[in-house]
């Protein structure tokens, strides 16, 4: 699922970028691209399996509200979101949103499935506020990925225009 031309992408930002993805692919950022991922599930394990700090209380937050934000069906809670936590911008990828994914028949490493389908809340899956204003202001970067500056989210008017119900199927 990371391609070439996303890392690319994502190493072309400025290096003080805080880029916000699934986990997944955030565990990958550092490493290939040298921008800071807003998540990142590997530092959540090291600090809480090692010590009780206040950075892991932070650590488990900042992963929680990656699922939260990631699958959340409302444009609103997706700009109040980067408005408020130094993100500056959103690599949104459609399989992470396709049923397979959710339902963990894709047998990728690092699973997530219940963690997703726990944020989705019993809504349907294939839609998602963030991949929607991706799709409509990000950049395509190939293979059902899009890159999204923080920036465009600061209209809240146009936000409103797209509706819950014109998610993606």
């Amino acid at each position: 699922h990371v391609s070439p031309v996303m890392m690319r992408a994502v190493a072309a930002l400025p290096r003080d970028s805080v880029v916000f993805a699934h986990p997944e692919t955030a565990r990958l950022l550092g490493f290939f691209t040298g921008r800071s991922p807003y998540s990142n599930e590997r530092w959540e394990t090291a600090l809480c399996g090692l010590i009780q700090s206040p950075l892991c209380e932070e650590a488990k937050d900042r992963h929680r509200k990656t699922f939260e934000i990631y699958y959340s069906s409302s444009p609103g809670a997706v700009a109040a979101f980067a408005a408020s936590s130094g993100v500056t911008h959103f690599l949104a990828e459609e399989e992470f949103y396709l049923p397979d994914y959710l339902e963990g028949r894709l047998g990728h490493r690092y699973r997530f499935s219940d963690r997703c389908a726990s944020a989705l809340g019993g809504r349907a899956a294939g839609g998602s506020a963030l991949l929607d204003l991706a799709e409509k202001k990000g950049v395509e970067l190939g293979s059902g990925a899009w890159l999204l500056e923080a920036g465009q989210l600061k209209d809240p008017g146009r936000l409103k225009s797209i509706a819950p119900d014109t998610a993606r199927p």
